[in-house]
């Protein structure tokens, strides 16, 4: 029979388990939960001594047993509490306390994990929490060199066991959803490592130390004294700081800083706040602040009235008043004109160090109009031996935003593009040291729709950016009818040391049009690739005859792990090939006697959606085919690769500045002004 002290503390561990909200405390805890498994050790917890229940006033032989209770008890709160900094150490960042705990479970997790399938989506979801906290380190302004380092040491080993995997079983349906994930992710990591050298150059460059620095007022205003300029010599942390005269704020947007380390000499604007004035909106891109001398650059400027309208089909002038750039060849003022949507194309070329360029612009609108200063300048004189070995060389002929012929030459091929109502996409593929020609690769929308008695609007080819890594241009068709359309964005891109291009397209379906390409499936097919007579065509791998003129077209399968059609001319093989992440990756090819094309899996599905879809247009010689291909399949997988972001046409062989305080934030009278210097040249990061 239960006696009075054993009821009490069973009322109370009963009315502790009840409580809907609050709960005791972690020993309280135990208790309750200890009772529910063994109530006699419950009891004992509770302070009971009661005999008949074995915890009473006992000899010595019966107190192990109390220490068996206590072991347990101790193994329990050990467990519940590991339990909790486990769930804990799951936000943790690197540096904290928990992390090392929250990487061991992950480690552990990993070693569970048997599939070779499984470990590689484990690799991938490590992979990405990497770049997650990476993320959180740059919004919580914490970017030493340290934990940047390891977060890219780690998301790189994660990342190639993913590519290991992918390579070992190619083919598969979970292969090519892994790989599409991989991609996004690769995206992801090119775009936040951008904002974090943006952000701060702590986290990517080297601190350079020892920089000779001399800080000009191009202006003569006044801000530095009488002598204009004041000079010294960066500290261990990569600093030099200053003394200015804000009396008038606005006068200090005209300082120069000149930098000289390692044989590098560079001009850079100190404060970049640059804005138009007057009734108009001015976006310029790429935010480039620094050009290598002597080596032209591609700008978009886009320029929008108050009310949101562009300004289009406008005479602009850009005017360089220092005289050290060029503008599309000319120095001091150049005349250009806005497109339909008020854009305009560009090229400029720093020819000079001895100041920054600040380019105002004044628009033709019943009367010129001065829209103030809309992009700032400086310029760098780099060694010969830091300068790249190879690039893409940009030819253009005919106006900057519409040229009628463009030619992206890499040194291996060259891609030659004009504009037709013929649907080309790449008029010529060529190589460069050779004479062996490909092509035209070319869209079937102009076709099909002419036998529906439909028009094809085509515009392009523009060039959309020009890097020393790598070179863009872009093509668009559109096929309006009654209350829908078709519209086709191809991309081409060509990149440094790469013996091919790589080819997007962006397919949009509206309106009435869906309907039209469901009974038209032609409409939708893409990459049509003209073929010599009496080449030797294979299919992954596999020599095929193609039709005669007479004969239907064959529709061709091959594995899905090796998607490439070739064909040989002279020593040179051509060759189409498919990445395994692409929307639309082909089941088949469909070879006639003069073409083959991709055929897309379902043409329904893709007229209701749209669709993306990518392939690589290249060529080799017969014993690197294989290489070739591979590494176009598997180069396409990390954009990264392509330089297409905005960041690539700052010079990378330069000098990076954060100045403080901003421009901004300095209000009138005597301020000291730092200026922090990095070592674009010499990352710290460098496994990203």
């Amino acid at each position: 029979m239960m006696n009075m002290k054993e009821k009490e503390d069973n009322d109370i561990i009963e009315q502790l388990k009840a409580l809907p909200r609050y709960g005791p405390r972690a020993v309280f805890r135990m208790k309750v939960f200890a009772s529910t498994l063994v109530p006699s050790l419950g009891s004992a917890l509770a302070g009971n001594r009661t005999p008949g229940l074995g915890w009473g006033a006992r000899p010595a032989w019966t107190r192990p047993g109390r220490m068996v209770a206590a072991a347990g008890m101790a193994l329990l709160l050990a467990f519940i509490v590991f339990s909790s900094l486990m769930l804990a150490s799951g936000s943790s960042l690197p540096g904290e306390a928990l992390y090392g705990l929250k990487r061991a479970r992950e480690q552990i997790g990993l070693a569970l994990t048997w599939s070779q399938q499984g470990k590689a989506e484990q690799n991938l979801s490590l992979a990405a929490a990497r770049l997650s906290e990476l993320d959180n380190l740059i919004q919580k302004g914490v970017t030493d060199s340290d934990r940047i380092k390891q977060l890219a040491s780690d998301y790189t080993r994660e990342t190639a066991a993913v590519a290991q995997a992918l390579k070992q079983n190619p083919g598969s349906g979970e292969s090519q959803v892994l790989a599409k994930r991989l991609q996004a992710l690769q995206t992801q990591k090119a775009n936040m490592v951008s904002r974090l050298a943006a952000a701060s150059p702590a986290g990517v460059y080297a601190e350079s130390e020892g920089a000779a620095v001399k800080v000009k007022d191009a202006t003569g205003a006044g801000p530095l004294g009488p002598t204009g300029q004041v000079s010294g010599v960066t500290n261990s942390e990569g600093e030099y700081s200053f003394g200015v005269n804000a009396s008038n704020p606005d006068r200090l947007s005209g300082l120069d800083a000149f930098i000289e380390q390692e044989g590098r000499k560079e001009v850079v604007p100190v404060f970049e706040s640059v804005k138009a004035k007057g009734p108009y909106a001015v976006q310029v891109d790429p935010p480039a602040r620094v050009l290598e001398l002597d080596k032209p650059t591609m700008f978009t400027m886009k320029i929008t009235r108050g009310d949101g309208s562009p300004v289009a089909m406008k005479p602009i002038k850009l005017i360089d008043a220092s005289l050290t750039s060029a503008v599309n060849g000319r120095k001091g003022e150049a005349l250009l004109w806005t497109d339909a949507s008020g854009a305009c194309s560009f090229t400029v070329t720093k020819t000079s160090r001895d100041a920054s360029s600040r380019f105002d612009l004044q628009v033709e609108e019943a009367g010129w109009t001065d829209a103030g200063e809309v992009l700032r300048l400086g310029g760098l004189e780099a060694p010969a031996t830091a300068a790249a070995s190879d690039g893409v060389a940009v030819t253009s002929i005919g106006g900057n935003t519409n040229p009628q012929r463009l030619e992206l030459d890499n040194g291996l091929v060259k891609v030659v593009a004009e504009h037709n109502t013929a649907g080309e996409i790449i008029s010529s593929l060529v190589r460069s040291t050779g004479s062996t020609a490909a092509g035209p690769l070319s869209d079937t929308l102009p076709v099909e729709a002419h036998a529906l008695s439909e028009h094809v609007t085509a515009g392009g080819p523009t060039l959309i950016f020009a890097t020393d890594k790598a070179a863009g241009y872009e093509t668009r068709l559109e096929m309006q009818v009654a209350g829908g359309s078709v519209v086709k964005t191809y991309q081409v891109v060509v990149a440094s040391g790469d013996p091919y291009a790589s080819i997007s397209c962006k397919v949009v379906v509206t309106g009435s049009a869906v309907q039209l390409t469901r009974a038209n499936p032609g409409l939708l097919k893409t990459f049509l690739l003209s073929t010599p007579a009496g080449a030797s065509i294979e299919v992954g791998g596999k020599k095929v005859s193609p039709p005669a003129a007479t004969e239907q077209n064959l529709l061709l399968s091959f594995e899905i792990g090796n998607p490439y059609i070739a064909y040989s001319t002279n020593s040179d093989v051509v060759f189409i090939a498919c990445p395994i992440d692409s929307e639309t990756y082909p089941q088949a090819w469909s070879l006639s006697s003069g073409t083959l094309s991709p055929s897309p899996r379902d043409t329904s599905a893709l007229a209701e959606n749209g669709y993306n879809s990518m392939i690589i247009f290249g060529m080799a010689e017969r014993a690197d085919l294989d290489s070739v291909v591979s590494k176009a399949r598997a180069g396409i997988v990390d954009p990264a690769r392509v330089a297409s972001s905005p960041g690539d046409a700052q010079s990378s062989n330069g000098f990076a500045l954060v100045v403080r305080p901003g421009l901004e934030e300095l209000q009138k009278g005597s301020h000291q002004v730092t200026l922090k210097i990095f070592k674009q040249y010499q990352k710290v990061l460098q496994a990203f």
